[in-house]
């Protein structure tokens, strides 16, 4: 049985990444830079999470849903370089390269086929060794190719979901005290407004570049910690009863991958016409984009573009 939970989680967290994309197209700083910084504490970390703990390889469509996933990034690869090549006349990119938010699909195929050959016991070491290479794969110079560091970045916390898949973390985490949680993430907010709101911190908090400094290996480290204890707590506040952000929560990778071709489009024409873009208006986007999403996935076509081996297999039958 489906967890409504688990779901809504998701919800939160797919809006998160949505709302990031926005702040990412501000032209005035301050407060959109400090929620940027925020949203990017946990909600990539936790789709990690969640993305481990729902890797079954035990499933009789494990297999399967790998090449899924390897499918849908070459083809939407394919799909945004053309659509550069045709609005921006920019060079087809490499599939090497993987383009804008479709480093998170093949990253997760790496993650599930590395699953497959790791033992179930000793995850303590697994889980240890995973976390010094995710800190120490950052002094080798490859960023973006091949999605190397955040493959590396982020393994310990896929893993880390994959090996507590077990754990009962729904009651576990509502244990917490609610005003607890809604008053350390109000204090993260403030900590992060106050201390570092002129701070650069997206190689920190995004895990897409490799070190320029040998310091930062030391902000990754505290990086993992605030993923955990941010992660915590939007867990704690998150609501267990089915209700319509359960059902859009089960649609994330739609709304993951078709969300980034609206995001290109604003930020070209932002360019392009010398727009200012504030917190303010980029939250109001961000709310327009998640319609527009629920909208859209009202086409069959672009569901099934998504999941690629059920429309091929469905267009065979017929």
């Amino acid at each position: 049985m489906r967890e409504s939970y688990w779901d809504n989680l998701k919800f939160i967290l797919i809006y998160c990444v949505v709302l990031g994309h926005c702040l990412g197209c501000c032209t005035t700083h301050g407060l959109s830079i400090v929620f940027w910084d925020f949203v990017y504490l946990f909600h990539i970390p936790l789709f990690v999470f969640i993305s481990g703990r729902f890797s079954n390889v035990q499933s009789k469509n494990y297999n399967k849903g790998i090449l899924n996933l390897l499918f849908v990034y070459i083809l939407f690869h394919i799909i945004r370089s053309g659509h550069g090549i045709i609005t921006a006349h920019a060079k087809f990119d490499s599939l090497l390269t993987p383009a804008y938010t479709l480093w998170y699909l093949l990253t997760l195929v790496y993650w599930r086929i590395l699953v497959k050959f790791l033992p179930q016991k000793d995850n303590g070491i697994i889980l240890s060794t995973a976390f010094v290479i995710g800190i120490l794969a950052g002094y080798i110079p490859i960023s973006t190719e091949m999605s190397f560091q955040r493959t590396f970045c982020y393994l310990p916390l896929f893993l880390l979901g994959y090996y507590t898949k077990n754990l009962d973390l729904q009651t576990w985490v509502k244990r917490i005290p609610r005003y607890l949680s809604i008053g350390g993430l109000f204090i993260i907010i403030i900590s992060l407004y106050v201390f570092l709101r002129d701070k650069d911190l997206e190689y920190i908090v995004t895990g897409s570049v490799y070190y320029t400094q040998p310091i930062y290996a030391l902000y990754r480290f505290f990086m993992y910690i605030a993923a955990f204890v941010s992660g915590l707590f939007i867990m704690n506040i998150t609501p267990t009863k089915y209700s319509w952000i359960s059902k859009y929560g089960q649609q994330t990778m739609f709304i993951f991958i078709y969300h980034s071709f609206i995001i290109r489009a604003i930020k070209r024409y932002v360019s392009q016409h010398s727009i200012n873009i504030d917190t303010t208006i980029a939250i109001i986007l961000s709310i327009a984009i998640m319609a527009l999403m629920f909208l859209l996935l009202r086409i069959k076509l672009l569901r099934q573009l998504t999941n690629p081996i059920t429309f091929f297999k469905n267009n065979k039958k017929s």
